[in-house]
Order: C-alpha cells, then sequence, then structure tokens
C-alpha cells in the first residue's frame, strides 16, 4: 500500500508487526469456505480486537456460533453470550495433554481454510498497489474480490487433497 502524505493517516496506517503501512480487514469464513463477512478496512495500527468490535460482527452473531481465531485473538470479553471461541492451546508446561493436543490438530486443520482463503485473496494483486487517492475506494475493492473468490471453485474441494496428519 502506498503510504498517505498526511502525518496523521500514516500514523494509523502503520503496522509495527508488517513493519509498512497496511490497511487491515475482518474476513469471516463459513465451514466449507463461503465468505460470510467482510469488514471496511481499518489502519495496520488498529488491533484485531479493535476490528472485531467495531466492524459489526459481533451483531451477526448467535448463541451457538463458534469463532475459530489466532492465538492473539482475546476475545472472551466481548463475545455475545452463547458464541464459543476456540483459539489453540497456549503451552503453559513441558507438553500438551492428549486432549489439547488433539484440539490443537483439529483447530490447525480448520486454520489450513482460513490461510487458503486468505491466499485467494492475495491472488488479487490490486490489494497490493492500492494509492492514495483509491483510498476511499479500497473498502469496495476488498469486498468485490471477496465476491470473486465464490466463483472459485470451493475450498472444501482443495482441503479434500490435503492428507490428514
Amino acid at each position: 500500500m502506498e503510504p498517505a502524505r498526511n502525518l496523521g493517516t500514516k500514523k494509523v496506517t502503520f503496522s509495527n508487526y508488517k513493519g509498512t503501512h497496511t490497511m487491515k480487514a475482518l474476513i469471516g469464513c463459513a465451514p466449507n469456505g463461503a465468505v460470510t463477512f467482510v469488514s471496511d478496512l481499518y489502519g495496520g495500527a488498529e488491533s484485531d480486537k479493535c476490528i472485531v468490535m467495531k466492524s459489526g460482527v459481533l451483531d451477526q452473531l448467535s448463541s451457538g456460533d463458534m469463532i475459530l481465531a489466532d492465538k492473539g485473538f482475546e476475545l472472551f470479553d466481548v463475545l455475545p453470550q452463547g458464541v464459543t471461541l476456540n483459539i489453540p492451546s497456549f503451552l503453559n508446561k513441558d507438553q500438551f495433554t492428549l486432549n489439547e493436543t488433539l484440539q490443537n490438530r483439529a483447530i490447525a486443520r480448520a486454520r489450513v481454510l482460513i490461510e487458503r482463503l486468505n491466499a485467494r485473496f492475495k491472488v488479487f494483486r490490486i490489494l497490493e498497489c492500492i494509492r492514495a487517492e483509491n483510498r476511499k475506494k479500497a473498502d469496495h475493492i476488498v469486498k468485490v474480490c471477496a465476491a470473486l473468490t465464490t466463483l472459485l471453485p470451493t475450498l472444501m474441494d482443495e482441503l479434500n487433497e490435503i492428507p490428514l496428519i
């Protein structure tokens, strides 16, 4: 992404994690790989938790829903009642228990789906070079890219080709 000229905007878009100016979106994915939610874009400096809270995705969840996320997504305190958060276990001892190992494997297998979806977004090179004058259109560009991913073969077809660990 081309850095903005405005210093305030530069501060908001700079990601310490990536070491460059970025924008982030929250993408929801169904178990079959279909895109179910696309947030507006937020500056790279915005925390993931803040994006979840501002994006409106929490309003779309209902009791019985489950969120699969990375370890860094500490959302337990903001989830609607009855919605569960499934994140990999933290290693707080010498090794995981058998139950933790099995759960982490299941989460890792499901995360492959998310990584494949992310890879599909990266195919759209337009997302890498959104110029400053097009930044206001960037939310629409990301949503069009999300819609285009639905025209590709299903992610489940790809996942069925991956051997179980």
